[in-house]
């Protein structure tokens, strides 16, 4: 949106998500390598959704015949996974992940030419949240995980 001729706004936004399936390991101890066969007593799955949105603004000034620029973004993202990662028919070690992060960025810059003289100057502050959980389950009984094993 270009309410004159030297002020602009542009706004982006974005929305997305994703899921599916877990990885599909396979256990060499259990198969060979030359083959395609797998075994998992848990199928595990990944889910992820995120929003982002960004204002940037420009506003060409006399002084120094320049520009005053200004980014305002934030952005959401969440993840939850799960994953046998033995690849065996027993839960001997599965990992469980959740994500949830925020963010907020403000860059405030100017650029303009006095003389031979170019300045580029400007200020950037970053606020983020993280919160990360990892969980991994593990059976300390190594018979279940790999056969012929007492």
């Amino acid at each position: 949106w270009t309410p004159t001729d030297n002020l602009e706004f542009l706004l982006r936004y974005e929305h997305g998500k994703s899921h599916g399936d877990g990885p599909s390991g396979q256990n060499h101890a259990l198969f060979s390598r030359d083959t395609f066969k797998v075994t998992s007593d848990d199928p595990g799955f990944y889910r992820m959704k995120w929003d982002q949105a960004i204002l940037e603004t420009n506003w060409d000034i006399p002084l120094g015949d320049g520009t005053i620029t200004s980014i305002a973004a934030w952005r959401s993202y969440k993840s939850r996974s799960d994953s046998d990662i033995d690849a065996t028919n027993n839960q001997s070690f599965a990992l469980g992940m959740s994500t949830d992060q925020s963010q907020k960025s403000l860059e405030l810059r100017y650029a303009g030419s006095f003389g031979m003289a170019k300045v580029p100057t400007g200020l950037y502050y970053f606020q983020q949240d993280l919160f990360y959980i990892e969980q991994r389950i593990v059976d300390a009984n190594i018979d279940d995980a790999v056969p012929g094993i007492k």
